[in-house]
């Protein structure tokens, strides 16, 4: 049995030079990306390799161990002694967490849209929507609803087909789901960016926090607001 470490969020810049390199990915892993475009293929290989490259530092892994995809397409490792991760993308920021599981993660950088009050009434309650007309930014509002349900989703690897299955209540912080165990969703807001980390009631410490940086793992900070908290309903 493997020793579970504290949860690890790592970020990478899309940007930056190098990239974690594919060269401890299996062969698998690379023929998945043949068949992606270019722009998909540069996200996909980056997350790949940057998992690589954190279980070479942390477990010791020559090589990325052995991948599966679950029943609704969340992919993880099929040894079920190693940690549970999950990785997002948006703009050119590329996150990914590991540790105990089941964890879900979620960053949107804040892109203006059109007819936001259609989209907003397609996938918020009314609760909702009054409560991101009372904030002083209200893209930000909706994302931050946005991100909460995404991150709930993404671990039980249902997407957004599921929205249905997260109720929000954004004036107690709270969220209540079939879908995920009872647990926390830590939330960082940065510029025109937000963040949002899933977390077992069990996981109660926050991750620690990391960059990729010119080929190696550097301490980060992240200035969280407060939790929001999951219910499970049946």
């Amino acid at each position: 049995f493997m020793e579970m470490k504290m949860a690890a969020l790592i970020q990478v810049d899309l940007t930056a030079v190098p990239l974690p390199q594919p060269d401890q990915l299996p062969e698998s892993v690379l023929a998945q990306a043949a068949n992606m475009s270019a722009s998909r293929q540069q996200v996909f290989l980056a997350g790949r390799s940057l998992l690589a490259a954190w279980m070479q530092t942390q477990y010791g892994c020559v090589s990325l161990p052995a991948l599966q995809v679950g029943a609704h397409g969340r992919p993880g490792f099929v040894d079920p002694n190693w940690p549970d991760f999950n990785l997002t993308h948006s703009g050119d920021q590329l996150w990914l967490v590991v540790g105990d599981g089941p964890l879900g993660l979620d960053i949107e950088v804040h892109r203006p849209r059109q007819q936001l009050d259609r989209l907003m009434a397609h996938v918020l309650s009314i609760a909702e929507q009054a409560w991101v007309a009372e904030q002083a930014d209200p893209l930000a509002a909706f994302y931050q609803l946005w991100t909460l349900r995404e991150a709930v989703l993404k671990a039980n690897g249902r997407g957004l087909g599921a929205l249905g299955q997260v109720t929000v209540h954004p004036a107690s912080r709270q969220l209540a789901t079939a879908a995920v165990p009872a647990g926390r969703i830590a939330v960082a807001q940065s510029g025109n960016t937000t963040l949002a980390l899933y977390q077992t009631s069990e996981n109660q410490t926050s991750p620690d926090v990391w960059t990729w940086l010119a080929g190696v793992f550097i301490p980060a900070h992240i200035g969280w607001s407060a939790d929001w908290t999951v219910s499970s309903v049946v």
